[in-house]
């Protein structure tokens, strides 16, 4: 049986005890009722509803499409508007708000069995979307962490040497400030002692789904300077170019 909870917004005590009952023969838990968009809005604050049933014409200045706009201001909760009045400037309103569904009076109790269970269906996928999508990005983060937090420079080169994309600890560790190199042939801008080695490098690890690694000595502010490159495919077309200064190891 469903236990998921839902609020009632309904000021026309025989309807709300109506449909209190038809949800509880289905299976769901009312955890409040409420005529009014204080008393409604002070409900979800207390009970934090898997959905809210809202009648458009409620107690109060507010309406129920106003009262919808004020909880969702808040928090997003699933809301399905119950109405006697389907007019197109009502409908319209109601848009607004994103609704996940609505219901004519008198309301039978399969539409609302298949409004409700459409409806959670819905908030339970977007939930996991948002989830799966928060996760990523922490992932993400954690992994730009990390390779910061790495002394090594990193380079996306295409398999015909062209640096995509980069990452580095220090700005003043690359040999070129990044306009002068990204989305350039490395046998174009750098010194022999780099790029021969590399592109078939690169080659070789595209083909044999291979780690590579090839060392490279070159003057750095007036004195020579001991590298090791790792190069690992990326995908058919490209490869990353791990770089590191090896120089102390050599001393």
């Amino acid at each position: 049986m469903a236990q998921e909870k839902i609020i009632i917004v309904e000021d026309e005590r025989l309807i709300a005890l109506e449909l209190e009952s038809r949800l509880k023969r289905l299976g769901y838990v009312v955890c409040a009722k409420a005529v009014n968009a204080e008393e409604a809005i002070k409900a979800v604050h207390q009970c934090k509803p898997d959905l809210i049933l809202m009648d458009i014409r409620i107690s109060g200045a507010s309406d129920g499409i106003e009262t919808a706009k004020q909880i969702l201001a808040f928090d997003h909760y699933p809301i399905i508007f119950v109405t006697a009045f389907a007019d197109t400037a009502t409908l319209d309103r109601a848009k607004e708000t994103m609704p996940y569904g609505y219901l004519s009076k008198p309301v039978q109790e399969r539409d609302l069995r298949i409004t409700i269970e459409m409806a959670l269906h819905k908030s339970k996928i977007e939930k996991e979307l948002k989830k799966a999508k928060k996760e990523l990005e922490q992932s993400e983060h954690r992994n730009r962490i990390l390779v910061n937090a790495l002394p090594d420079s990193i380079f996306r080169i295409t398999k015909d040497g062209i640096i995509l994309d980069y990452s580095a600890p220090a700005r003043e560790l690359l040999l070129l400030p990044p306009e002068l190199f990204l989305n350039k042939k490395i046998t174009e801008i750098l010194p022999e002692a780099i790029h021969k080695p590399t592109i078939p490098a690169i080659a070789k690890c595209i083909r044999n789904n291979s780690t590579e690694r090839f060392e490279y000595e070159i003057p750095v502010e007036l004195q020579r300077k001991s590298f090791e490159a790792r190069v690992t495919r990326l995908d058919e077309s490209s490869a990353l170019v791990i770089v590191r200064d090896i120089t102390r190891s050599k001393l």
